[in-house]
């Protein structure tokens, strides 16, 4: 009989079978049923070559009619298992064992009730096993070894007893020898065919996360961690088009360390870039969780705010005005007795393009620094 190996699954866990009255609606029952289907084809095949043989009188047609019987017989009962959502209790819901050990009955079968096919049903117990064995566990390997030539040989002396059958001691010891001696070859096999695929998953892991690192290098700051200048840009347009459409406001904020050259100057670059980084803790914690955050060049810092409007978001700014002068920042480096930060916000305008927007924030921000730094400039909409 054929082997119960599974088909490759695809990317939405879609089963080969279409339709979802065929199917049914959860997605593991169809991934469950598209699998059970794969072995439509070849049992098919198997029961129409002894079909042939029963028609060119090489077999008795009652026994073929059994076995056929059988064999989509235990098929529409898992069918119905899995459509009943049994199958879903279980940790594997393919039933991926559960199958193999009905295939391993289904060639001890034919093995016990066929004479001519005997050497075919052993070929096909050797695929039965390398097929499903990267679906089971090494224990369920072990056992399914050794309950394939078990099953042969107690079928095989009933069917003999019952007179349902005949056989040549000689022949059936070497056969039976041999079945015997795939157990210990399919183990090793098993075992190699697992280590090979748990490197395989290893480095698809490994590569995963060297992906999502490059990824993140792409739109991150080195320096802060925070969002740099490119990916900024790109979300300022998206939510830009985003107000377009549902016409909510958002503001947009940019920073400048008061006096930054001065603390480079001062205290060296070494400072420059602990006050860079201090100044990226900070921001997270006065902002809502739904600002994005960007250093936006040298001492710059940009602050998207999605759907705020000035007056929640000049208190924004605020709290990292309280926080900055809060900060220890003795303790960031030796001699700084404090950073301030000068301020631009604007609310956005839906016939706004981001290069306007990002002009009118600058020039408040200007604004800020000829005032005296240390504050926040609101740019009114135009």
């Amino acid at each position: 009989m054929p082997p119960s190996h599974d088909p490759p699954s695809t990317m939405d866990g879609a089963a080969p079978l279409g339709t979802s009255w065929l199917t049914g609606s959860h997605p593991h029952t169809r991934h469950a049923i598209g699998r059970l289907a794969w072995l439509l084809p070849p049992y098919g095949v198997s029961c129409s070559v002894l079909g042939l043989a029963v028609w060119m009188g090489l077999l008795p047609g009652w026994k073929v009619a059994f076995i056929t019987v059988f064999s989509f017989g235990g098929l529409a009962v898992f069918y119905a298992l899995m459509r009943s959502g049994w199958h879903l209790r279980h940790r594997e819901p393919t039933l991926a064992y559960a199958r193999v050990l009905f295939s391993l009955t289904c060639v001890a079968l034919s093995y016990a009730l066929l004479p001519p096919v005997r050497g075919l049903a052993l070929q096909y117990l050797c695929i039965i096993l390398v097929f499903d064995m990267n679906r089971l566990t090494p224990l369920q390997v072990r056992v399914a070894a050794i309950v394939a030539p078990v099953l042969i040989v107690g079928m095989l002396l009933v069917a003999v007893h019952l007179g349902l059958s005949t056989a040549d001691v000689d022949t059936e010891v070497i056969n039976l020898a041999m079945a015997a001696a795939m157990g210990p070859v399919l183990l090793i096999v098993s075992g190699t065919a697992r280590r090979i695929r748990r490197q395989m998953l290893d480095t698809r892991t490994e590569l995963t996360r060297t992906l999502d690192r490059t990824q993140a290098l792409a739109i991150r700051d080195g320096l802060t961690g925070l969002y740099n200048r490119r990916h900024l840009q790109q979300r300022l347009a998206e939510e830009l088009q985003r107000q377009r459409r549902n016409h909510r406001p958002f503001c947009v904020a940019l920073l400048d360390i008061d006096q930054f050259k001065r603390i480079n100057d001062q205290h060296g670059h070494a400072s420059g870039d602990a006050v860079l980084r201090a100044v990226a803790r900070l921001l997270p914690a006065a902002m809502p969780q739904t600002a994005l955050l960007a250093r936006w060049g040298g001492e710059e810092f940009l602050v998207l705010l999605p759907d705020t409007a000035l007056a929640p978001a000049r208190d924004v700014l605020q709290r990292l005005h309280q926080a900055m002068a809060q900060e220890d920042w003795p303790a960031v480096a030796p001699g700084l007795a404090r950073v301030t930060f000068s301020a631009g916000l604007c609310q956005s305008v839906s016939t706004d393009e981001v290069h306007r927007t990002l002009e009118r924030v600058d020039q408040a921000l200007y604004e800020a620094k000829a005032l005296g730094r240390n504050r926040t400039i609101v740019q009114e909409a135009p």
